[in-house]
């Protein structure tokens, strides 16, 4: 056997996920020597698979991971002798990737806008910012500490396209985001029509039109003084309908219908608004209905079927009915559509049109209430597909008991309840705490949201008010039922040197010209976002401001709401929102039931966060004595609170001593298990990541080779 090597490996840098080919062409012998490879003084393991040799007996890496990182060593042996390479180091690195992306940005001129772009990688990447087809505005575009991009008193000569590129020496990614800077000059929107007063007999129609026009074109949504619910066009609440051309009709008319209805237009310009008069009296102090079980989103193979619960109670009892993407759904007209007589939706022989977003909403005299989820309908054969359906209702906890008050004040009040015995098939994540209020005929409102403690005290709230609370607790599988409804709860009245007593015909003429200017909302975490504003106008008509936020990540058009109750507050933060969602955001100012007009409207994502499920149907296939492949699906969206970056398998053999810990990336749901022990016995775990951190492991599954 010869002394020298023909070709010695050398040293390489390269990015995961890429091959490496550390090259090595043995001395000339006789026999022909044969080649093995050695890492950090360990034999690699050489065959058909991601690790093997090639040719003469170079070593192919594909598909690199941090692992394979080390010193390598080339041998070659016959009988005669043995011969290495000197050691060729192989770094493993990451090719730049986005933590957070730019997103488009609308405002107001004079304003200021941050593009956020987070990136990560190995070596740290740079971060660079460019404008596409245009130059950087001068001395108003900064690079902050973050990388993110902030260009202070924006002007319309500063819309297009902002280019976010970074790179390593491994790699480069880019991403853009639109700017488009709307003139403070341009008026808010205006009205063709506004609304008149109505004179109208019991048991006739109300009609009150409107009709708004702006650049940007307005939202149109119509409210009801002293109700909470926005009712907007080609929507139908009960026995009010908001047309597409945006007018209110109110059928079948009640004596409790009387009072004001307001036509709001709002934009990020800013907002207008008009009043209508009808007569009213005294609103029924009964809640709208409670849906106790609601659906869940669902993604389902073709040809199957898709149940959709809703089970409503209430006081009277209410009627179900069901809309698909924001329309009424006829069932009697589409024979795959069943609508069972507890509520429920059944649809038979799923087609790929059937995807969409269903709304079940359950209807009284005493109001309505409605639950959102979507179904999504794929090919069985698509591998890249996760198909989830609504967990059995039995794999949900029980009802907690009814809850009782423990402390009230002006603004909260503190509430105590008991868990049920029955926790499901999964543990406790949480309770959710919704109220309904008489005096604000809200519907049901979300108060709190994964609450840990068996004692919570809701803020916010009404001075002087008439409140309804139920809990649900929730697990890993869903939302259980609601409890009892707790006893009718009042708020402390306000201390009457708080607010002189205006008029209330005084206090809407001098709210109508009070103007509420969103200024800027911020993400400070996954969960809360900051909203700062500024009012013009007679502050001493001020009592508070109605914060009203949706989650528009999913397509919600239901506005949740926060009062606060301070009329010289300038900020609020707001908490317990969901991870790594956009939201949209507007205020309210009010004083008693009398609201003025609407601020104009932004929007914000939340940060992302952690998973706070595990990765589902982990599973292993034991191959042949020493080998086994394991699979699993990720975790249910709507808990992955970003996007996943990767998994951690956990693997641990007899004694449970650690076998393998091994990372992947989202792109693979699979991991092959070699140089298995014939007869042992394995466990499994593993745990999904975004670029925050791990989430929770996943149960442990066992196997015997």
């Amino acid at each position: 056997l010869r002394d020298e090597f023909r070709v010695t490996p050398k040293s390489s840098r390269v990015a995961a996920g890429d091959s490496a080919t550390l090259e090595c062409v043995p001395p000339r012998g006789h026999p022909e020597p044969s080649v093995t490879w050695f890492k950090d003084g360990t034999q690699v393991a050489t065959g058909t698979g991601r690790i093997r040799l090639l040719g003469h007996g170079s070593l192919l890496i594909a598909d690199v991971r941090h692992a394979d990182q080390g010193r390598y060593v080339c041998r070659a042996a016959n009988l005669l002798g043995t011969r290495e390479t000197p050691a060729a180091t192989l770094s493993v690195h990451t090719k730049p990737y986005f933590v957070r992306v730019p997103e488009d940005v609308t405002t107001l001129a004079d304003d200021s806008v941050e593009f956020q772009c987070k990136v990560n990688g190995d070596p740290k990447p740079t971060v660079t910012w460019r404008r596409q087809d245009g130059k950087m505005p001068v001395g108003r575009a900064f690079i902050q500490e973050d990388k993110s991009l902030r260009i202070q008193s924006v002007s319309p000569m500063d819309e297009g396209t902002y280019i976010c590129e970074s790179e390593n020496f491994v790699g480069s990614v880019s991403a853009s985001a639109s700017l488009t800077v709307h003139c403070k000059c341009q008026p808010r929107p205006s009205f063709r029509l506004t609304p008149e007063d109505q004179k109208v007999g019991l048991n006739g129609v109300a009609k009150f039109d409107c009709f708004a026009t702006g650049n940007p074109q307005p939202s149109v949504f119509w409210t009801r003084e002293g109700d909470q619910v926005l009712m907007f066009p080609g929507k139908s609440h009960g026995r009010f309908l908001v047309t597409n051309q945006g007018t209110l009709v109110i059928s079948s008319v009640r004596k409790e219908d009387r009072g004001y209805y307001t036509c709001s237009a709002l934009s990020i310009v800013g907002s207008s608004m008009a009043k209508g008069y009808l007569e009213v009296t005294a609103i029924a102090d009964l809640p709208p209905p409670v849906i106790r079980l609601g659906p869940a989103n669902q993604t389902l193979p073709i040809n199957t079927a898709a149940i959709m619960p809703c089970e409503a109670t209430g006081k009277p009892t209410p009627t179900v009915s069901w809309l698909y993407n924001a329309a009424p759904l006829q069932a009697d007209t589409r024979p795959r559509f069943v609508i069972l007589q507890s509520g429920t939706l059944r649809i038979n022989g799923l087609q790929i049109s059937d995807s969409g977003t269903y709304t079940c909403t359950a209807s009284s005299e005493s109001g309505e209430t409605s639950w959102t989820a979507s179904l999504t309908v794929e090919s069985p054969h698509n591998p890249n597909v996760n198909f989830h359906r609504t967990p059995d209702p039995s794999t949900f906890p029980g009802p907690p008991s009814k809850p009782v008050v423990v402390n009230i004040s002006e603004t909260s009040i503190t509430l105590t309840w008991r868990r049920s015995e029955k926790v499901g098939d999964s543990s406790l994540r949480g309770y959710t705490i919704e109220y309904y209020s008489s005096d604000l005929q809200s519907g049901w409102v979300s108060g709190a949201h994964r609450v840990l403690s068996e004692t919570y005290t809701i803020q916010a709230l009404r001075p002087d008010s008439r409140y309804v609370f139920i809990v649900r607790a929730e697990n890993a599988h869903g939302l259980g039922p609601p409890s009892p409804a707790s006893d009718t709860i009042r708020t402390l009245g306000l201390a009457p040197h708080f607010l002189p007593e205006y008029n209330l015909d005084e206090a809407r003429a001098k709210l109508t010209s009070c103007v509420v200017t969103l200024q800027e909302i911020r993400a400070t975490s996954s969960t809360a976002v900051k909203l700062t504003w500024r009012v013009q106008g007679d502050k001493d008509y001020v009592e508070g401001f109605y914060i009203r936020f949706r989650d528009v990540s999913g397509g919600s058009q239901k506005f949740n709401m926060v009062t606060v109750l301070n009329g010289g507050a300038s900020s609020y933060v707001l908490n317990d929102l969901r991870a790594y969602a956009k939201y949209e955001f507007f205020l309210v100012p009010f004083y008693k039931s009398v609201e003025g007009p609407p601020s104009n409207s932004r929007n914000v994502q939340t940060l992302e966060d952690v998973p706070t499920a595990a990765p589902e149907d982990v599973r292993a296939h034991v191959i042949n004595f020493t080998t086994a492949r394991i699979i699993w699906s990720p975790p249910p969206p709507q808990h992955c609170n970003g996007k996943l970056r990767g998994y951690n398998i956990y693997v641990t053999g007899n004694l449970s001593e650690p076998f393998l810990n091994k990372s992947t990336n989202t792109t693979t749901n699979s991991l092959l298990l070699t140089n298995l022990k014939a007869g042992a016995s394995y466990k499994v775990r593993i745990v999904a990541h975004t670029s925050v951190g791990s989430g929770p492991l996943s149960s442990p599954v066992l196997f015997r080779m």
